[in-house]
């Protein structure tokens, strides 16, 4: 069944169009994924399907009586009810019948043998069976629970919760009211990474349709089966999860950029055609650059691929290397109000290393992190920095830059060194443009803030990088952006994330934090989550965990090795080919600029002669293209 169609939807704000000839049809049960930069009209389409906002063109159609729910970045309440009372509002129907039963259970007390009442307790126990009323209230706490609130929470009211906890519990009522249409605005915020995989298998299950907005790469994948794309005001629809949605993006992107370098390539030949003519000034040659001109005024210019216009320029280089132990942590504790974060930490960092560390919300993540900086300290236990080891700090709550401050005048204080021409060099890189670089930090997008303090992370050139939470706040290209960083960065690398998508393709081991300590696995997200598995499907059957034997470690290790291996051997033979490609382009605008020189156009055999040499460059440079394009 069709439950929403929107058909060439057009919205403009003044001048500015947000949205252009927008398509999508939404069936009963699909997951759709929404995905684009920030500001690119995600929210807006959202505000259009519920009709909070108008569209200024285009059709729109919904089914009758359709049922929609909305999670919105920003939204919350401040009702003096608690968390358990509100979430069981979309009950209000069973609880009604609810009390009747029990109002006339009472009555039949002293009256056992009322037919009318008998009658009708019958009728409504039977309409309470058929709307499942014996399951509502553990479906609540199922939810609740599911969502990262403890028992003790259910009591709490709403107005002592913070901004992230009102999220999730609005989440929480959204999901329980069972909507024909469920909208989520980045629904895995403030969400740990045991809530986000808990939403992933309710939201599989969900009977309604849901359409979601979320730079959470993974989980996307894990849901969604088409994904729409907005970009430059247009939107694009894939089929697929997201993974599939990049592989089809990518190779769209790749016959763009060449489409469009074919076309420029062309362009600037015609351009230099016309300059040789003119420069001899005789008539005949006159006359050839005003038949070049022409030709060249037919030729469609092809616009610039979206991604060679929008992408900070992010690569994290190091300033000296460090030596191989980088860190060692030993025996450290921590505790709040005798409440105890962590107790008996110790672990290794080594030359190398690019460490994901997870754990739940509020498990001592990023305190242990302070600690490590000299931002808090420890009640028990100590550590120590390795050899040559310059330490680079991203701070989730970003305090390390300065709201006061303009963008320039930040950037002045990291590198008083520099002039302002290459201040503002360094700010263009990562989309800081013209005036903004005089606007105040404090004015600025939780993105924008992201992006200024990982171009000072990326200045400093330390070797050893402590991120919390990096990720956060940036749109999906950015985050690919960062990643491929990191990938490349020859330093070492601890990360605290919930972004999964991260922590599989960058990291080479898992640091997990929990209530009995810290367990590490030597490997990515994709190996922690096998190996999590198999340790808790033996517990379940035997009293005691599995733990890994010092072989599977020997094992680990040598499969680590490898990776590595292949890792450096994929990246020189990517920077072989990439040379190849250089000389091959070279010589074939070398060609180019020859083809336009009158001793060679005029001699037949001079110009067959190169001819043939450039359809013959042209056919290696295609296959080597080619082979370059599996690398990616």
């Amino acid at each position: 069944m069709i439950l929403v169609t929107l058909n060439n939807i057009v919205k403009s704000y003044g001048i500015n169009t947000i949205l252009n000839k927008i398509s999508l049809t939404i069936n009963t049960g699909e997951k759709i994924g929404i995905v684009g930069n920030n500001g690119a009209g995600k929210s807006t389409l959202f505000n259009i399907i519920t009709g909070m906002i108008t569209f200024d063109d285009g059709q729109f159609f919904s089914a009758k009586d359709i049922n929609i729910g909305y999670l919105k970045q920003a939204d919350s309440t401040g009702e003096n009810i608690n968390l358990y009372d509100y979430c069981l509002e979309p009950f209000k129907k069973l609880i009604d019948i609810e009390n009747k039963m029990r109002k006339i259970e009472n009555l039949l007390t002293d009256n056992p043998f009322d037919n009318d009442l008998i009658d009708e307790y019958s009728n409504l126990t039977e309409t309470f069976t058929k709307l499942n009323g014996y399951a509502y209230h553990s479906k609540a706490r199922g939810v609740l629970i599911g969502l990262g609130f403890t028992e003790d929470d259910f009591t709490r009211t709403i107005k002592t919760l913070s901004g992230g906890q009102k999220t999730r519990l609005n989440l929480a009522k959204l999901l329980l009211t069972e909507y024909d249409l469920l909208l989520l605005d980045e629904p895995t915020n403030h969400l740990d990474i045991d809530s986000v995989k808990w939403l992933e298998n309710y939201l599989s299950n969900y009977k309604g349709a849901v359409v979601i907005v979320s730079h959470d790469r993974y989980f996307l994948d894990k849901i969604v089966t088409r994904v729409l794309e907005l970009e430059s005001t247009i939107g694009t629809l894939y089929n697929g999860n997201y993974t599939e949605y990049m592989r089809q993006k990518r190779v769209n992107y790749e016959t763009e950029i060449k489409h469009y370098q074919n076309n420029q390539s062309l362009i600037k030949k015609e351009e230099q055609l016309i300059r040789k003519y003119k420069q001899h000034g005789t008539e005949k040659l006159a006359k050839r650059a005003r038949s070049r001109e022409f030709k060249l005024e037919k030729i469609e210019r092809v616009q610039k691929p979206f991604w060679l216009n929008k992408n900070i320029n992010l690569s994290f280089d190091i300033g000296i290397p460090s030596g191989n132990n980088v860190l060692s942590v030993n025996e450290i504790s921590k505790s709040f109000d005798k409440t105890i974060l962590f107790d008996d930490i110790s672990f290794e960092v080594f030359k190398g290393d690019k460490i994901g560390f997870i754990g739940k919300n509020g498990i001592g993540k990023s305190t242990l992190f302070k600690i490590l900086v000299n931002k808090a300290k420890a009640d028990s236990g100590t550590f120590q920095i390795g050899h040559h080891v310059t330490k680079g700090y991203y701070d989730q709550d970003l305090q390390n830059i300065e709201d006061s401050n303009t963008l320039l005048e930040e950037m002045q204080v990291s590198l008083p060194l520099a002039d302002e021409t290459d201040l503002r060099k360094y700010l263009g890189s990562f989309l800081f443009t013209g005036d903004d670089v005089f606007k105040e930090i404090r004015i600025l997008s939780g993105g924008e803030k992201s992006r200024l303090s990982l171009l000072k992370l990326m200045l400093s050139k330390n070797n050893f990088l402590l991120l919390d939470e990096p990720t956060n706040h940036l749109d999906i290209i950015s985050r690919e952006t960062l990643e491929n960083a990191i990938f490349n960065y020859s330093g070492t690398m601890l990360a605290i994330s919930h972004d999964r998508y991260f922590l599989n393709k960058v990291c080479n081991k898992i640091y997990e934090l929990d209530e009995n300590g810290l367990t590490i696995y030597l490997g990515n997200y994709d190996y922690y989550f096998y190996k999590k598995n198999q340790m808790n499907q033996y517990a379940q059957n035997n009293d005691e965990p599995i733990k890994i034997s010092k072989t599977e470690r020997k094992d680990l290790s040598k499969q680590e090795r490898e990776s590595k291996k292949n890792i450096k051997d994929k990246k020189k033979k990517t920077a072989d080919l990439e040379k190849n490609i250089h000389e091959l382009e070279s010589r074939i605008s070398e060609i180019h600029e020859l083809q336009c020189q009158e001793e060679i156009y005029s001699n037949k055999s001079e110009l067959m002669k190169i001819n043939k040499e450039l359809s013959s460059l042209e056919e290696k440079l295609d296959l080597i293209y080619e082979e370059w394009e599996k690398l990616l």
